[in-house]
């Protein structure tokens, strides 16, 4: 072996230089796929259970227990759309139990919203969390929503059907 063989060479290597014949092999890379950890399995898992009864003064509360997202938003519609809305029938969405909420269930909040409004029914959330109060403020819902801290102060703020059909006291 000569000094102009070069360490390749040495080594064991292919020579380079004119002529020298490509040191490319080809490798093909094989990747395994990545296996689901249970939190990746538990996010396809969401559910939400939207559960329906009328409090003594007349109001419909609604409490929603588990993840409002993408694929669980339809339940909160139907809930919504079987509840009687109107001026005599308001709502409560009782988030106390809510545990996720993405923009889809979001915007299944402003849906009901604007349905409840637009029926002449009052609608106010319930104990919603820190971070969905941050949300809230971050995207400006919370100059749509009334919120109170728990279930029974919300409905204790839309106060019985009685006061609501007097409108306001004036002295």
């Amino acid at each position: 072996m000569s000094a102009r063989d070069g360490p390749s060479a040495a080594a064991g290597g292919a020579a380079s230089g004119p002529g020298a014949a490509p040191r490319h092999t080809a490798r093909r890379r094989v990747t395994a796929r990545p296996r689901l950890t249970a939190q990746e399995i538990q996010v396809t898992d969401r559910i939400l259970t939207a559960s329906r009864h009328v409090h003594a003064t007349g109001t419909t509360v609604l409490t929603l227990t588990g993840d409002l997202d993408y694929h669980t938003a339809p339940q909160l519609g139907r809930a919504v759309e079987e509840t009687p809305l109107g001026p005599d029938n308001n709502v409560v969405i009782d988030l106390t139990d809510l545990a996720y909420c993405d923009s889809t269930g979001l915007t299944a909040l402003i849906t009901a919203y604007k349905q409840a409004t637009g029926a002449g029914a009052r609608l106010v959330l319930a104990a919603p969390s820190a971070e969905l109060l941050r949300v809230f403020a971050i995207v400006g819902l919370d100059q749509l929503f009334t919120y109170q801290p728990t279930a029974d102060d919300a409905v204790k703020a839309l106060g019985p059907h009685d006061a609501l059909s007097q409108g306001p006291l004036t002295t």
